[in-house]
């Protein structure tokens, strides 16, 4: 090997070590992000994002992870849901170019029009929780499919209470 080859080697070796070094300690921001430094008692395990456990149910409620959801007839985050969208709040400051839609959603109860508008209520909520939490506007997108995209079918008050949500889904990084 001739040492313009080897100085090309090295350097090649060099720039894949600073790689592979800077993916690993951002791989470990997120994970210390999620474990430990985020409170998320009363949420099962705790979410990955962006969206990874989005399809994914808690086991003990049957709530998706990275949803928020809502009481009858209202647009008032509970307190229980604060530490997802502070996580998720977090993750939005820590990549500057993710950008999260906010999908509301209602339950089977009231007229097309009324439920439309209530999904956008329960959007615009947690936008503006995550707003307060210091997130760009332009990084969200707030969606309402009222009574149109059903968690599940049913008609008991459980069914119910699952349809009356806000999931949170990354379109980007």
């Amino acid at each position: 090997m001739t040492f313009k080859q080897y100085k090309w080697t090295a350097m090649i070796m060099s720039f894949l070590l600073i790689v592979a070094c800077s993916s690993s300690r951002q791989a470990n921001h997120l994970n210390g992000a999620q474990s430990g430094q985020v409170e998320t008692a009363g949420l099962g395990a705790p979410p990955r994002f962006p969206g990874t456990n989005a399809g994914m149910l808690n086991p003990q409620t049957g709530e998706k992870y990275n949803t928020v959801y809502f009481k009858f007839d209202s647009n008032i985050i509970e307190n229980q849901y604060m530490a997802l969208i502070r996580a998720n709040a977090d993750y939005l400051k820590a990549h500057s170019s993710a950008k999260l839609r906010l999908e509301g959603n209602t339950d089977p109860r009231g007229s097309r029009e009324y439920n439309i508008g209530l999904g956008q209520r329960r959007g615009n909520a947690v936008a503006d929780a995550l707003e307060v939490m210091g997130i760009s506007r332009s990084q969200l997108i707030v969606v309402s499919y009222g009574k149109e995209k059903l968690a599940v079918s049913g008609d008991t008050e459980a069914d119910y209470r699952l349809d009356r949500r806000v999931e949170m889904i990354y379109e980007s990084r």
